[in-house]
């Protein structure tokens, strides 16, 4: 293995140790007040809490952290740079869909009806994105070499 390899495996992992610092320290780098919500059974009965700025904030910046990382890893494991610009207008995209359907959510919401806003949410301050993109841009060039 040849310096450069070993130097993006060290960058990948050092990617993946962000990702998974950004989810371990959650309620220090980005609070909001929904993570107390939905961690107990008051998401089942109660109102949700008050939301202010800075809950917004933490969650738009959670996933815009999470999202930077993620084009990190992808251009990291696939050195494409087409594919890069793809995942970046992906994400710019999908956060700006994704956090309108939750203020449109949030808007509608009745206590007890939590799951969609619940998932929205999820989508907003967790990598899926990335772990649905990964194999689907393997698959994809796994295809396109093979038809060469």
């Amino acid at each position: 293995m040849n310096k450069s390899n070993r130097f993006k495996i060290l960058i990948a992992l050092l990617v993946i140790l962000l990702l998974m610092s950004i989810r371990a320290m959650e309620n220090q780098w980005f609070p909001e007040s929904l993570i107390g919500f939905f961690g107990s059974e008051q998401y089942l009965t109660e109102p949700l809490p008050p939301l202010g700025f800075t809950d917004y904030f933490n969650m738009l910046l959670r996933y815009l952290s999470n999202s930077v990382l993620s084009v990190i890893l992808i251009f990291i494991l696939f050195e494409d740079k087409e594919i890069t610009k793809f995942v970046i207008k992906l994400y710019m995209g999908a956060g700006i869909f994704l956090f309108l359907l939750f203020l449109l959510t949030l808007h509608f919401y009745q206590p007890g009806n939590y799951r969609i806003l619940f998932y929205i949410r999820r989508l907003l301050i967790h990598p899926v994105i990335l772990f649905i993109l990964l194999p689907v841009i393997y698959f994809v060039r796994s295809r396109a070499s093979k038809k060469l």
